[in-house]
């Protein structure tokens, strides 16, 4: 029994170093480190909160370890821990309060607020750690137009306290004060290199750079905390990429198109990635988000209805 349970856990190791676009080895080159992942544990098949996950497309964690989901096809919001233990949930399919009608997105990375992007109602609804309603923000119509949104996907709290929201419908990152006033937009169809195809998820950085993943470039694009385009990253080597974290200096890439994680360092080299479609242990379908927590990244595998654990490591090539 031992020797069976070490082999198993063996290939599992092997199978999760590098996995990348095609088959193919990861674009590091020369010597230096490497992104390692290996797989130790899942949850979200069994009931949460009396239910199994139902597509769930938004993940993010605050700074004590917990997780909030968001279980978009059950229309619900969910608090849990580390072993997928309901702490929370509020939801349930309306367009009231603590009702949501496909939430897409979720973000409390500070500890104290919780954001829901609330789809279809076209909101962003606003809560405390313990899932307790606090308020719901709506378009402004009299804002200027640049400055208006319909279909929010994503969102994101500043340490400034605003909220940079992306839009699908106008395909803009728009931000508000922590007053709800509407302060502007960036990356619109007018931005040259800096403009926005399909926006699905943003990344702020403790440096205050700005990260989008859009889907439908293939690629990450980087502004200061105004909206001054500065790069993209990625190209060549992302399909459809649908979630952002940061380890270390390390920033992770969830490509829900290859169905993989990959890591790049600072300056956009490819440090490693892992992961292939399928539904097996490390192997991914789509819809995929991954946040990180000290040395653990959590993959938000949508498409497998689960939550997928990993240990990162940095090792010498």
């Amino acid at each position: 029994m031992r020797m069976v349970s070490f082999l198993s856990f063996f290939s599992s190791f092997v199978f999760l170093n590098f996995v990348s676009v095609g088959g193919q080895e990861p674009s590091k080159k020369g010597p230096g480190p490497r992104l390692l992942a290996i797989y130790l544990t899942e949850f979200g098949h069994a009931p949460i909160g009396g239910k199994p996950l139902s597509r769930p497309q938004g993940l993010s964690i605050d700074i004590d370890g917990n997780l909030y989901l968001a279980d978009t096809g059950n229309n619900r919001v969910l608090k849990i821990n580390q072993d997928g233990k309901l702490v929370r949930q509020v939801g349930g399919f309306g367009w009231g309060k603590e009702q949501f009608d496909n939430p897409v997105d979720v973000w409390a990375e500070n500890g104290l607020d919780v954001l829901v992007v609330d789809y279809n109602n076209r909101r962003i609804e606003r809560y405390d750690k313990d899932l307790h309603y606090i308020s719901s923000l709506y378009n402004d119509e009299t804002a200027p137009a640049t400055a208006q949104f319909a279909f929010p996907v994503a969102v994101a709290l500043s340490g400034h306290g605003e909220i940079l929201l992306a839009d699908v419908e106008f395909q803009r990152i728009v931000r508000i004060n922590s007053f709800g006033k509407v302060l502007g937009s960036f990356g619109d169809y007018d931005a040259g290199d800096g403009a926005l195809s399909s926006p699905m998820k943003i990344l702020i950085s403790p440096r205050d750079d700005v990260f989008i993943a859009d889907s439908a470039r293939g690629s990450i694009l980087k502004f200061d905390y105004f909206g001054n385009f500065i790069t993209h990253l990625g190209d060549g080597a992302l399909r459809s990429p649908t979630g952002l974290a940061l380890w270390e200096d390390v920033l992770l890439v969830a490509d829900g198109g290859a169905h993989q994680v990959v890591g790049f360092a600072r300056d956009g080299e490819r440090l490693g990635a892992w992961g292939e479609a399928g539904e097996k242990m490390g192997r991914f379908s789509s819809s995929l988000c991954v946040k990180v927590f000290r040395n653990r990244a959590f993959v938000l595998d949508g498409g497998n209805n689960r939550v997928q654990v990993f240990e990162l490591k940095m090792v010498d090539h």
